[in-house]
């Protein structure tokens, strides 16, 4: 039987940052995606609210400056070695994540199976943000189930990587096993290299009736 791998990407694979941390770098508006991360810390505003304030923020972005922030983000040595020692053993990875996917597909070239972001329209942005792509924290449950059932695997074999409580969500009670990376203070970039899963643990490839859904292709 094989296994399920959901990684989480920001403060994860990401060490220490997050992907709108990285394009606001990029793009020069800091101070503006930090004045809205303190709003939606105080709960003024939910993740369809935040995306839809970036989409506003972020309407000239183009592929190039995704690229540029991607590839100077602060990413865990050793990802694609994982992914394709995973791939070798027959087992499955899968990212999950609320961020935007224009940043997290990128993941793809890395060799996970399965990318799961929130839906932003195609950039530059010049159609209106669709509230309906934006995942919050209970659209990660259901995705990592639907991933689950997909590939017929009992909750037993599922591993999710996450950095804090927050990533609990993806793999419900009552048998989920969860490894989890600590968080550097902000700022602090320390680069780590990601463990190889154990021989017993693996991942999936093939896509979800979701439409955040993005998948590697064969």
């Amino acid at each position: 039987m094989g296994t399920l791998h959901i990684f989480d990407m920001d403060g994860t694979l990401l060490t220490g940052s997050t992907a709108n941390l990285e394009v606001a770098r990029r793009l020069g508006t800091l101070p503006e995606l930090q004045a809205l991360e303190a709003r939606f810390a105080a709960g003024e505003l939910d993740t369809r609210g935040f995306s839809a304030t970036l989409h506003t923020l972020w309407g000239h972005l183009t592929t190039a400056d995704v690229t540029a922030a991607y590839t100077a983000g602060p990413w865990l040595d050793g990802i694609a070695d994982v992914c394709a020692d995973i791939r070798a053993r027959g087992e499955h990875s899968a990212v999950i994540t609320m961020s935007p996917d224009f940043f997290a597909r990128h993941l793809l070239d890395l060799g996970f199976d399965d990318v799961i972001a929130s839906r932003f329209p195609p950039l530059p942005f010049s159609a209106p943000l669709d509230p309906a792509g934006i995942l919050t924290p209970d659209d990660k449950v259901r995705l990592a189930e639907e991933l689950r059932t997909r590939h017929g695997l009992p909750r037993t074999r599922c591993v999710a990587y996450g950095d804090s409580m927050s990533d609990a969500p993806p793999l419900p009670p009552p048998h989920p096993h969860r490894r989890r990376q600590r968080r550097p203070p902000p700022g602090r970039h320390r680069r780590r290299r990601l463990p190889r899963p154990r021989p017993h643990r693996g991942l999936p490839p093939r896509p979800l009736p979701a439409t955040q859904l993005t998948r590697r292709p064969p």
